[in-house]
């Protein structure tokens, strides 16, 4: 005895209103990442940016016009995955450049002659 929709039931422009959300905050943190690394490189200069979001437009277009058409979800999806990929591998440069940095001036000898445990002031021989 079922009247009406079910409450879990979600509209599928509901659906795709949330994912266009999400493309959003992705490519604001993408923006984010990609100033805080300095690492133009993983970014492909804004490419695979521009890539991501010109997928999941289409597929947002296909899916709200043709909701039974599956091919609008995969392109949605294969945006939402390529943002997201690459806001994971800047996020990688990020925080692999802090701990780099972190380690290298924790660690790093006053000069070349530290690191035989001799002084400059010894009296090596110079060649």
């Amino acid at each position: 005895m079922t009247i009406g929709r079910s409450p879990l039931m979600i509209s599928h422009r509901v659906v795709l209103a949330a994912a266009g959300i999400v493309m959003v905050g992705l490519l604001a943190a993408f923006a984010a990442l990609t100033v805080a690394s300095l690492d133009l490189h993983q970014s492909a200069d804004g490419a695979t940016a521009a890539m991501a979001l010109a997928l999941a437009a289409i597929g947002i277009v296909v899916a709200g016009r043709q909701s039974r058409n599956p091919i609008g979800r995969i392109l949605l999806g294969s945006g939402l995955a390529t943002i997201l990929a690459t806001d994971a591998e800047l996020y990688l440069v990020l925080d692999t450049g802090f701990i780099t940095a972190l380690f290298r001036s924790a660690r790093r000898p006053r000069s070349g002659w530290m690191r035989c445990g001799l002084s400059e002031s010894s009296s090596a021989p110079r060649h």
